[in-house]
């Protein structure tokens, strides 16, 4: 596989994982939970759920219409690469080490997208550091 084909399944991992930030509401039962937390930290959550949902939106678009710009060799593009690849290989251990086992364990949802997490997190950082070192 060519690295402008890695970068552009990489753009639409991030843009589902966007996505996908609509959809988990309801089966991690946000709005109960939030109703718990004071205003300032339902507000707090909320706010930073939107913004990790337009940064991987905006991540995604980057590297699923215009890869072209990762793929020339620049002091930029060897930034926001070198960024990218840390940003989800920390995301990826994350998924294993903050996220208590019993938290998924056991539920059969939970449990599949623990596994889906960890394989997406794999790739991305995978592609943007392949990129990286392959062009």
């Amino acid at each position: 596989m060519n690295l402008e084909a890695l970068l552009r399944i990489a753009g639409v991992l991030q843009i589902a994982l966007a996505a996908a930030h609509l959809f988990l509401s309801k089966p991690l039962k946000w709005p109960e939970e939030l109703s718990r937390l004071s205003p300032i930290n339902r507000r707090i959550f909320l706010v930073h759920t939107f913004f990790i949902g337009l940064i991987l939106v905006l991540f995604g678009a980057l590297s699923l219409f215009a890869p072209e710009t990762l793929l020339v060799r620049t002091d930029l593009s060897d930034f926001v690469l070198v960024g990218l690849s840390i940003f989800w290989t920390i995301r990826r251990v994350f998924q294993w080490t903050a996220y208590d086992r019993s938290l998924w364990r056991g539920d059969r949802f939970r449990t599949v997208v623990h596994g889906v997490a960890t394989c997406v997190w794999l790739y991305l950082a995978a592609a943007y550091a392949l990129t990286l070192v392959g062009r």
